[in-house]
């Protein structure tokens, strides 16, 4: 929605950029973009965000991993005159070993993940015997969701039944237990809630149960980023979570106040601009980082298959 220079989403912001540079300026407030020399993106659509990144450093050695051979033959088109590694390969059954996935510095997960796999309809009863029956458990899907609330003591959303974002944390857990520095990862969250400044323009109702979201040619579904909170905090990051609003700033007056008081709309930019306002609330973001420290000595003692060697 950003890409086009001319997109009526860009005339209602206070900086009128690409998503690639707004993201690649708030980093730079965050981490340490400076020290970034090796970047992985996941999933990474048609490569406008890596563009956008390569023109801001030229120095950056990127790679690009997706599952998609149509997605990656639209990146090498983005990305031709850079020098880019491209892989095809599931991000879930790849070796952390992989000299692409070696020595990385940020990985970067935009609106991905939600596209990863995700148990539907457990149910509390279910789980609980799960958890009684413990190794004897048969079922190899419930048995991993038992790994993972067991390890990271993540309570199950509050409902009868649920979903549970089990490849988006299984991606955070394999990043943080291979002691990549900085990590980058946003999607439509189910725990949204819209900010006090914004009270009154908008009504978001958060389930903090993850919701099917139906799309051309495929299903998603939003995330609980608690869980992944969770994984990544337990593992020894540093977290950092907010909106895209925190650098997808818009100019909340006049046209906006407009749009969003008048609902929908006939009109196709109203109903664009709408949009767009919206997702900047419904969608949320992760930064983690390991701490200072660790993270100069990351690619020399990383975490393999669970294990921590001592700096």
């Amino acid at each position: 929605m950003l890409e086009n220079p001319k997109s009526p989403c860009r005339d209602v912001l206070l900086k009128d950029e690409s998503f690639g540079n707004l993201l690649y300026d708030f980093l730079d407030t965050v981490i340490p973009m400076y020290k970034v020399r090796r970047i992985a993106e996941i999933g990474g659509g048609y490569g406008y965000l890596m563009r956008d990144f390569l023109r801001r450093d030229g120095m950056l050695q990127a790679a690009m991993i997706d599952l998609s051979p149509f997605l990656l033959s639209q990146q090498r088109q983005t990305l031709a005159g850079y020098a880019v590694k491209f892989l095809q390969a599931d991000f879930l059954k790849l070796n952390m070993k992989d000299c692409i996935l070696s020595f990385i510095d940020l990985a970067i997960l935009n609106e991905v993940i939600g596209d990863f796999p995700t148990a539907c309809d457990i149910s509390r009863d279910s789980l609980i015997d799960a958890f009684q029956e413990g190794s004897l458990l048969s079922d190899p899907i419930l048995g991993e969701i038992v790994r993972i609330y067991g390890s990271y003591r993540i309570s199950p959303p509050s409902s009868d039944l649920f979903a549970v974002n089990l490849g988006a944390i299984q991606a955070i857990e394999k990043l943080c237990c291979a002691r990549v520095p900085y990590i980058y990862v946003s999607e439509h969250s189910c725990e949204a809630t819209v900010p006090e400044e914004w009270q009154g323009l908008m009504q978001i109702a958060p389930t903090g149960n993850p919701e099917r979201i139906r799309l051309h040619g495929h299903d998603e579904y939003s995330i609980r980023f608690s869980d992944l909170e969770r994984v990544a905090s337990t593992l020894g990051y540093t977290v950092k979570r907010g909106h895209y609003l925190d650098f997808i700033e818009p100019v909340i007056h006049g046209e906006v106040s407009f749009v969003l008081h008048l609902g929908s709309s006939r009109i196709a930019r109203y109903e664009i601009i709408g949009q767009f306002i919206e997702d900047l609330v419904k969608y949320e973001y992760l930064i983690l980082s390991l701490p200072q420290c660790e993270a100069v000595h990351a690619h020399q003692c990383p975490l393999r298959q669970g294990r921590q060697k001592k700096v």
